[in-house]
């Protein structure tokens, strides 16, 4: 490019156009084209990883599919470009722009109907797209709608902070007012490991909508028990959007050692994040961290390629300084579960990627039970470097021993460091402690296999089915069911299992699941319950 810069103007407020440094227009003439490039400049990187635009574009082909569709319309963009094809760089993993040879009016700062429509008339027939499309419009559709009851909610809302104004009862006596305090402290140590909420222990005199209200009051239950009733509500309407009750085994114990009281700190935040979600519609477009992460995280959790991409791409986002190394330490959480979910075709990539976040993260807040958890499970997932990923794990549940995060990493380094019980035990306090919240199934999972890896095989299929059940699409607990039920002789429900397998895991096969070593059952092998004899009758009753 003889060493000029600033080569290419693609413009994306208004009808798409592609200019080279004389002025010309270089428009591709495919939407498609149009669109991967579009979605390029107004990334905050110019760069969008694979898996993200085929979920975009092509969300109702399959990934095979999908990936020849883009390397396709790569190809037709650099035919296109002719000359300048170079400012398109793609490797296994992400699509790229030279940002040295671009500039673009995208501002991501810009207030939608204060300038030229958001690609005005690129129209593409893809559900995904359209809803990206519409987000980055600021919500309203092509044809410009009246904004609908969310939308209005999310433009009151969204104006600041969010904030919760914890508050023990008027009437405490010594004892209650004791554990209301270390109540309070509890909630407010897991709000401030991510950084999102501002915490009160008053009520403004002149609240907005964006405040919140947690009520903490203690009772007596009998001579040796004391309980807590625990009520959230907005400050403004006085209205209650959750309430629960949960008791002490002792009146003189530490919180800590009551796994009611710290499930009931960990319920409440997570009812706080949903009623943010509420209220915002469901959207992401302009929200505070709090949203971010309460949309972020259950999409890490889908363990589906399209919505971890998108976790990513948000987390990438919207980091913010405030909770930054929350931010890293769940991107290496990503890395982790795209690795072991082969949702990458750069492992070594991928691998290197979550090592570095999740040093990142631990050097930006080593306090941070959250941070800790996750960089844990990097170290010994991606790295398989057992003993820092059990100091880590180990520091988290002493900095938050509510967090059942933190618990999973313990149970997880204990389960790989051949300490069953210890690993059985964390198990079942993370699966205490996410009772009755999003995080459930997965810490019903970790159950499974330290039972499992203990020799309860019982308690291990009890547990993987009641994960199974909690998330439909989630693999890994039929994997393990799998092996199990052949172990068993439960022959009908390993056959359902393979077919469902078949639906959920593109491209499994019997002879994957039996013979690749890198297939992530490796417990089950360890165990030595995957039944050779019954999968071999399968497959000579499948060949008959």
């Amino acid at each position: 490019m003889d060493g000029k810069t600033d080569t290419v103007f693609i413009r994306v407020m208004g009808q798409f156009r592609m200019t080279n440094a004389e002025g010309q227009d270089i428009t591709p003439g495919s939407k498609k084209a149009q669109a991967v490039l579009a979605m390029l400049a107004s990334s905050s990187d110019l760069q969008r990883t694979r898996s993200w635009l085929q979920e975009r574009l092509w969300s109702q082909s399959d990934s095979t599919r999908a990936a020849a569709s883009l390397r396709q319309t790569l190809t037709a963009i650099r035919r296109d470009l002719g000359d300048l094809a170079e400012i398109v760089s793609a490797t296994r993993q992400s699509v790229s722009l030279d940002a040295s040879q671009i500039t673009t009016d995208w501002n991501k700062d810009s207030i939608p109907g204060e300038s030229e429509e958001f690609l005005e008339g690129l129209d593409i027939p893809d559900p995904e797209f359209s809803d990206w499309l519409n987000g980055m419009r600021g919500g309203t559709s092509v044809l410009h709608a009246p904004i609908s009851a969310p939308a209005q909610r999310a433009s009151r809302f969204g104006s600041g902070r969010w904030k919760l104004a914890l508050l023990s009862g008027p009437d405490s006596v010594s004892t209650s007012y004791h554990l209301e305090c270390e109540f309070i402290d509890l909630v407010a140590r897991n709000l401030n490991e991510n950084g999102e909420i501002e915490l009160l222990y008053d009520v403004p005199q002149n609240p907005d909508e964006n405040v919140f209200v947690v009520d903490v009051n203690a009772f007596s239950v009998d001579d040796a028990r004391i309980g807590l009733r625990i009520s959230a509500r907005h400050a403004v309407e006085n209205r209650v959007f959750w309430s629960e009750t949960a008791s002490s085994t002792d009146r003189s114990g530490p919180i800590e050692q009551s796994l009611d009281l710290l499930n009931l700190a960990f319920r409440l935040q997570t009812s706080v994040h949903k009623e943010i979600m509420t209220l915002m519609g469901g959207g992401t477009q302009g929200l505070f961290p709090p949203v971010l992460l309460g949309t972020a995280i259950p999409q890490i959790f889908s363990f589906k390629p399209g919505e971890v991409a998108r976790a990513s791409q948000l987390l990438d986002e919207c980091l913010d300084e405030r909770n930054a190394a929350t931010f890293w330490g769940w991107q290496a959480q990503i890395a982790v579960i795209n690795l072991i979910e082969r949702f990458t075709d750069a492992p070594e990539a991928c691998i290197e990627k979550g090592k570095a976040l999740a040093a990142k993260a631990v050097e930006a807040d080593p306090m941070n039970s959250m941070v800790l958890s996750t960089a844990a499970n990097a170290q010994m997932l991606l790295d398989w470097d057992f003993s820092a990923g059990a100091e880590l794990a180990s520091l988290a549940i002493r900095v938050n021993p509510s967090n059942p995060f933190g618990w999973w990493s313990y149970a997880n380094a204990a389960l790989y460091s051949d300490q069953p019980d210890k690993s059985l035990k964390a198990a079942q306090i993370a699966a205490k402690l996410s009772a009755k919240s999003p995080l459930q199934f997965w810490c019903d999972f970790q159950v499974g296999l330290a039972a499992l890896n203990a020799g309860d095989l019982k308690q291990a299929v009890k547990s993987l089915e009641i994960s199974a059940a909690l998330a439909p699409r989630f693999r890994p607990p039929r994997r393990y069911l799998l092996a199990l039920y052949s172990h068993l002789g439960r022959l009908d429900d390993a056959e359902r299992t393979i077919l469902q397998l078949q639906n959920l895991e593109p491209g499994f096969t019997l002879d994957g699941f039996l013979n690749d070593p890198d297939y992530p059952v490796s417990l089950a092998k360890r165990a030595n319950i995957i039944d050779n004899r019954f999968f071999a009758r399968l497959t000579d009753q499948s060949s008959g």
